[in-house]
């Protein structure tokens, strides 16, 4: 399954779960923050984000290899119980988390510039943790 977009190209293979992300745009080393952000996540902490399996940071395009995450389980309020956070914190992130979510669905809606970009099941993922954060 190949999806595009104007910044990357994305490759899933629906069986191994492996992603490879191929940059059209790289000027501002957009390939290596990435490649970054995962092997630090990796490190500190494991399941929050996909897998780095592969990187060819200086090929034309870059491309990037990893774990189709989209099915992962991380559990929000269990990763935010981690932080010690004070009450007005608390709703802040709360807040936020909602702003996000609606955020994402909007991206998500058919039509709406990410529609064609997600695996099947998205839109309707995202609308029901919108919903289960408005309570």
């Amino acid at each position: 399954m190949i999806r595009k977009s104007t910044t990357h190209e994305v490759c899933i293979d629906p069986e191994s779960g492996i992603v490879v992300k191929r940059f059209r745009s790289w000027s501002r080393s957009e390939p290596v923050r990435e490649w970054t952000a995962l092997t630090l996540l990796a490190e500190s902490a494991p399941g929050l984000a996909p897998s780095p399996v592969h990187a060819d940071l200086g090929g034309h395009p870059p491309t990037l290899t990893m774990s189709a995450w989209s099915d992962a389980s991380l559990d929000a309020d269990e990763f935010l119980s981690l932080f010690d956070l004070t009450h007005a914190e608390a709703a802040r992130v709360h807040d936020y988390r909602r702003l996000a979510a609606l955020f994402w669905l909007i991206m998500l809606r058919l039509g709406g510039t990410s529609s064609t970009r997600n695996p099947p099941g998205t839109l309707e993922r995202q609308a029901d943790r919108l919903l289960e954060l408005l309570g």
